[in-house]
């Protein structure tokens, strides 16, 4: 065939064109389409080659916007323009040619003159979807209402084209999801090919729509079970709805079982998370570890510091959680109760020593004063401080708890409106302070509180005995 012969001679200046059909003009400008992608638009070594073109199509108004097309696709901007002007003076009703003047005032980014000839176009040639695609393209992020009104025009003259497909593409790139979602949900999902339904997915995941994302991301990896981007979804969206589980096997499908896939820092810490919630420890150590050599984040080192403090490694899990806050430098409330949290782990273990526990609520303890400080009003840190001084309260030193606990009573009853942990903290404060009281043989004290916690808590125990006395 010619046009085999055409790409087999490379720069084409022996190359003859037979007249020909249809069929074959859209061939002969695909391989003149490829020569000057290969030339890269070298004018000398696409001299001869374009010469042979010409001299067979300079009256197909049709090849020659192919040609100009063909330019355009290396950027020259000056020899497209050229070709699509000889196809219109060829063809004053070549849509081709209106379609490339478009492209080029789009790459000249002239969106107002490149939406002008795609709206001529669908004069020209109102059953050609290009021309309003291309229309509503140019509007999709200046305004996507306009561009789906473009599209709704399509669909009056075209009814079998898929315009909701098309229309959710464009919401996509606008970064309208719910939008996208919308038009993805008007199509058939099983005429979606996989970048459609990739964009559907993607566009429920940014979206917040996470339901939507994996029920898409599971559809199409019915089709495609090698997609790392499905693959990729399934394993976050799953995650999200902490189905645990079907996130570690979708992780291992997009890293292991999916084509041209490219693991990314995200990729490592979302598995790292879905292992630390089935408390695979290690492996979740592991994972992070290799997520902050691809990109550093410091919340990853956190993250590594609580599955040490779960697995027991309280060395690691304090030098690494102190390694996070040094280098943080915008700390969080929670920041300061997540390091008291691993504090109190090591004071939970059966492993510790005495010692080694009452130091660690002391650590504890320190990390909620300086909540205290920096939310002077929060009654929680407050509670925080008393349950942990009443866990280091003993026989030789008592009553370490009782100034939180009454500087507790205090706040909560200065609250005007108050709630279901407001009567926790006075049920738990009168509670300590009735055995603080009776403990110093104060009887009449440990009354006093007996009857306010009765007030709030009448089958109380402790409550009943004392008032019993």
């Amino acid at each position: 065939m010619k046009t085999i012969k055409y790409l087999l001679v490379g720069a084409l200046a022996m190359a003859s064109f037979a007249p020909v059909a249809a069929q074959d003009v859209k061939a002969d400008v695909a391989a003149i389409t490829k020569v000057i992608n290969d030339a890269k638009g070298d004018p000398v070594a696409l001299k001869e080659p374009v010469k042979a073109f010409m001299k067979e199509y300079k009256k197909n108004a049709v090849a020659l916007a192919g040609l100009g097309r063909a330019y355009l696709d290396v950027r020259n901007v000056e020899e497209a323009t050229k070709y699509a002007n000889e196809a219109m003076k060829r063809n004053k009703k070549c849509v081709d040619a209106y379609l490339l003047l478009g492209d080029i005032e789009a790459v000249k980014d002239d969106g107002g003159a490149a939406a002008s000839w795609y709206q001529q176009a669908t004069f020209i040639d109102p059953n050609e979807p290009m021309g309003y695609i291309k229309y509503a393209r140019v509007y999709r992020k200046i305004s996507p209402a306009e561009s789906a009104a473009m599209l709704e025009n399509l669909r009056k003259v075209r009814p079998d084209y898929p315009v909701d497909a098309v229309a959710a593409h464009f919401f996509f790139q606008a970064q309208q999801y719910d939008q996208a979602i919308n038009h993805f949900g008007k199509a058939d999902i099983n005429s979606l090919n996989e970048e459609q339904l990739k964009e559907y997915s993607l566009a429920g995941y940014y979206g917040g729509n996470y339901d939507k994302a994996l029920d898409v991301a599971e559809y199409g990896l019915k089709k495609y079970p090698r997609s790392a981007v499905l693959n990729r979804m399934a394993f976050y969206n799953s995650l999200v709805k902490q189905d645990y589980d079907d996130a570690l096997e979708y992780s291992d499908k997009l890293m292991n079982h999916s084509d041209s896939a490219v693991i990314s820092a995200r990729d490592y810490m979302n598995l790292g998370y879905t292992q630390q919630a089935l408390k695979l420890y290690d492996d979740a150590i592991v994972n992070f570890q290799k997520s902050n050599e691809l990109r550093e984040n410091n919340d990853l080192l956190k993250a590594v510091a609580q599955c040490y403090s779960a697995k027991g490694d309280h060395a690691n899990a304090v030098s690494k959680y102190e390694e996070y806050m040094t280098k943080e430098t915008d700390l969080k409330n929670d920041d300061y109760s997540s390091l008291a949290d691993i504090y109190q782990a090591i004071a939970d273990d059966e492993k510790s020593s005495a010692e080694t526990r009452v130091s660690a609520l002391k650590k504890a303890d320190a990390q909620y004063a300086k909540l205290c400080e920096k939310n002077p009003n929060a009654k929680f840190y407050v509670y925080k401080r008393a349950t942990i001084n009443q866990e280091m309260d003993s026989e030789e030193n008592p009553g370490l708890a009782k100034p939180y606990f009454d500087k507790l009573i205090e706040m909560v009853n200065n609250t005007e409106t108050k709630g279901q942990n407001d009567m926790t903290y006075l049920k738990r404060s009168y509670r300590y302070l009735v055995v603080y009281h009776y403990s110093k043989k104060d009887l009449s004290a440990a009354k006093e509180y007996a009857k306010k916690l009765q007030e709030l808590d009448p089958d109380n125990d402790v409550a009943k005995q004392i008032l019993a006395m």
